[in-house]
């Protein structure tokens, strides 16, 4: 028997955030399935020295459902809902979003920040560190046969190789329970568009600073990125977690916030960087 996925009332462009700190802009734009609340101790530590953004993704947490998902209509709907300009920071799904972005809206992005991120979600011949794309079809099989069994078997993937791996799950699974589920017809395009994305010639003419975290054990998007993504743009600031998967900003958090403010730091307004 399927589990019942909760419909929603699809609306126009309800894009839910909230925005601690004062400062420069940053805006954050969480991954598959979660909310802007996954960033909470994160943005908190931004907050000390920048206002900051959390998007709900349309059809995640607190936004609601829209009539169409797919990544232009999506970007188009985070920007109207940004400062003017912005540090962009994308986890996961979030990361791939800010690179369809920053392509349209080049003039409201000062910086981004890829964490957990592949311009190539799904592998092919010349891209191998990546989910194999038959992996990607079963995430969405999982989510037609039993919805809720299906998001919890993903956090828990996110948990793979942790050493404190029950303790994340649990804070994980404490945070996906704030919200309200994420909308069936999200949950899918999401999939399609990790699927379907190529943004490596996107990340290769990028003329924005970028810094990419990896998690050296992530289980979803393999630390072996790394050399391939030097290969295709040698100027990006690429810094590998140790002992983190795919969400450093929680387990690791200090790590990365180093990193990012660290990022920022060098490129925010008046930087001689």
């Amino acid at each position: 028997m399927r589990s019942q996925i909760p419909e929603r009332e699809v609306q126009s462009d309800p894009i839910f955030s909230e925005t601690p700190g004062r400062g420069e802009d940053v805006v954050l734009v969480h991954g598959w399935a979660m909310h802007g609340g996954f960033w909470r101790e994160f943005a908190q530590g931004l907050a000390r020295g920048y206002r900051v953004t959390c998007l709900d993704l349309p059809g995640h947490g607190r936004s609601a459902p829209i009539d169409d998902y797919a990544p232009e209509r999506i970007a188009a709907a985070l920007v109207r809902s940004a400062p003017q300009t912005a540090h962009w920071i994308g986890w996961s799904l979030g990361a791939t979003l800010v690179l369809t972005l920053c392509g349209l809206f080049p003039e409201r992005v000062k910086t981004i920040v890829l964490i957990a991120g592949n311009p190539k979600f799904a592998s092919a011949p010349d891209w191998l560190h990546a989910l194999r794309p038959e992996a990607l079809d079963q995430f969405n099989r999982n989510l037609l046969d039993d919805f809720k069994p299906a998001l919890l078997r993903f956090l828990k993937v996110q948990t793979l190789g942790l050493e404190s791996s029950r303790e994340t799950y649990r804070t994980l699974k404490s945070r996906l329970n704030e919200c309200d589920a994420p909308h069936p017809d999200a949950l899918r395009a999401g999939i399609g568009i990790l699927k379907a994305t190529d943004h490596r010639e996107r990340l290769r003419t990028l003329d924005k600073p970028v810094l990419v975290l990896l998690g050296a054990q992530d289980s979803l998007v393999p630390v072996g990125v790394s050399e391939s993504i030097l290969r295709l743009k040698p100027s990006v600031d690429l810094r590998i977690i140790q002992n983190a998967g795919h969400i450093p900003f929680i387990t690791h958090r200090d790590q990365c916030l180093a990193e990012v403010l660290g990022f920022l730091s060098r490129h925010r307004a008046g930087s001689n960087a």
